[in-house]
């Protein structure tokens, strides 16, 4: 059976929790030029925030690590960029990282196809 905490809604209002994401764009199975990728995510209860030079973990706020097929491809703190993508399948994955780079646990993946044919 599951258990809703009552609090919980409170902790993502407030940015106070590990948040969630959703990857709006591309979708899951779909084939794109990829030159570059557009990345269209949904970021509740949690603020994306720039880099600093103080690596101080702040609970509710940091960045987005995006991942192509396991590996690190770039460092994000909006809700929208544009990534450089090689032709392939690919598994992307969009992680929430706190501001000292540790994970919050949140992540949302997908698979897609980038085919240059696709190009105009």
């Amino acid at each position: 059976m599951s258990r809703v905490w009552p609090w919980l809604p409170l902790l993502a209002a407030c940015g106070c929790g590990p948040g969630e994401i959703t990857i709006l764009s591309p979708e899951a199975g779909e084939s794109i030029c990829g030159d570059p990728m557009l990345l269209s995510v949904a970021v509740d209860g949690f603020r994306l925030v720039a880099p600093t030079a103080d690596e101080t973990r702040r609970e509710g706020r940091g960045h987005l690590d995006v991942l192509l097929n396991g590996q690190e491809t770039a460092m994000i703190w909006a809700e929208e960029a544009r990534i450089g993508v090689e032709p392939g399948l690919w598994r992307l994955r969009v992680e929430l990282s706190y501001d000292d780079h540790s994970p919050t646990g949140a992540f949302d993946e997908l698979d897609l196809t980038v085919d240059p044919e696709l190009c105009p």
